[in-house]
């Protein structure tokens, strides 16, 4: 089997390193650099579904997440979770009414042990106790390198400019140094999707949106905290109490914030 993966964001790397490791002949292919779109710029918490989740497509590859995850720190190296677990209030926690066994209701007292740094606990929160935290970068860099070992090749900086059919079906992509025959294509790219996918027919509802970031630093040993304006009420946290401060490549520590999605994760 030949497949072409389209977008070396993380869930294409993760596509090319599955592919490749279940002995498929695969092609990761970039216009840019692995990680360098989206994934980037991602909050990168890993969590499975919540016992309030209505079920949707998207719930079996939700339910598998955390095993998946645990997986990959096991066979491939240079994947790093962080099971800090996080908290969940304003909206979410207010009309969550059934908690799975890792999961709990607790009270601005707990609130506030878990996470001391907040200055307004919520009266009511949600913590889940099973969630993570990666490094969005890292890991997808480390996919990629365990799908070469396996045999992948990666294309950078070679866009893919359409997907070839014949006779109704997808047989490569057309990128910007040639064609690319496929038995199997999976579009990874994003926000780039919906314009390769029209001519099959299929409308996709993906577009860019905004969101704001905020990363911080730290030396090593010292935890980045920051407190949005009257965000301190609405948000998602992983408890400062629940291990020592998470470091990475440089001694500094580093935490991402996000207001759009009201979370925040330790990466």
């Amino acid at each position: 089997m030949k497949v072409v993966v389209v977008g070396a964001g993380i869930v294409g790397a993760a596509a090319a390193y599955e592919s490749a490791r279940a002995g498929a002949e695969v092609v990761l292919v970039d216009r840019s650099l692995p990680a360098s779109g989206v994934t980037g710029d991602s909050v990168a918490w890993v969590g499975g579904p919540r016992g309030g989740d209505v079920p949707d497509g998207s719930t079996p590859l939700h339910r598998q997440v955390l095993q998946e995850y645990r997986r990959w720190e096991a066979e491939v190296p240079g994947v790093q979770v962080r099971w800090r677990g996080s908290l969940v209030w304003a909206e979410e926690a207010r009309e969550h009414r059934h908690c799975q066994p890792e999961e709990r209701l607790i009270d601005a007292a707990e609130a506030g042990r878990l996470e001391p740094h907040l200055t307004d606990p919520p009266a009511r929160a949600l913590h889940l106790m099973s969630d993570g935290a990666v490094d969005p970068v890292a890991v997808t860099q480390a996919l990629v390198r365990a799908a070469r070992t396996y045999g992948a090749r990666l294309l950078t900086a070679c866009p893919v400019t359409a997907l070839r059919r014949s006779d109704g079906q997808v047989v490569g992509v057309e990128t910007s140094t040639g064609f690319l025959p496929a038995t199997t294509v999976v579009v990874t790219a994003g926000a780039q999707a919906p314009m390769l996918c029209a001519p099959l027919g299929f409308d996709l509802p993906v577009s860019p949106s905004l969101a704001l970031l905020v990363r911080c630093t730290a030396p090593a040993g010292w935890s980045a905290h920051w407190s949005p304006p009257r965000a301190s009420r609405s948000g998602r946290l992983p408890p400062a109490g629940s291990s020592s401060p998470p470091t990475t490549e440089g001694s500094s520590t580093s935490r991402t914030f996000s207001a759009r999605g009201r979370r925040c994760c330790d990466v």
